[in-house]
């Protein structure tokens, strides 16, 4: 679903039903490590930060811990190479997940909402300025015969 739920099947079934806008986002970091949806009718200016919240932060504390852990775990002469692997593949979505929190502080700072008076493809094109929509809007005006 988080791979392929966006472009290939909400964009096709608001094409059948003779809609033309998306009205699901899918933002996700730029390695995939973390994903969510969210809905354009609900967007406000509480979203992003609750998204940080509520989502990213918790994450990031318990990647963060894991990491502790896989530390401790690792620290002797012979360590598991099944447990490096673990706390590489930890290390990068912890960097990934904190890297696109900058990305969400930064559309914050910036005031970035969802202005309904815009129109949703001035909105989407807001968004994809800060790289955190799944499918960017090249892609996705593609997807719809505009």
């Amino acid at each position: 679903m988080r791979k392929q739920f966006f472009r290939n099947h909400h964009t096709d079934e608001y094409k059948r039903r003779g809609q033309r806008t998306p009205i699901y986002w899918q933002l996700e970091s730029s390695n995939g490590a973390f994903s969510c949806f969210v809905y354009y009718h609900e967007i406000d200016e509480n979203t992003l930060p609750k998204l940080r919240g509520q989502y990213l932060d918790p994450r990031i504390d318990e990647l963060e811990n894991e990491l502790e852990t896989l530390n401790a775990q690792t620290s002797g002469d012979n360590p598991d190479k099944e447990l490096l692997k673990r706390k590489e593949k930890v290390q990068d979505d912890l960097d990934d997940i904190k890297e696109f929190r900058e990305t969400i502080d930064e559309m914050v700072d910036d005031g970035v909402s969802v202005d309904v008076e815009k129109g949703i493809w001035e909105n989407i094109k807001e968004w994809d300025q800060y790289e955190v929509l799944k499918t960017g809007l090249p892609k996705l005006k593609s997807s719809y015969s505009r």
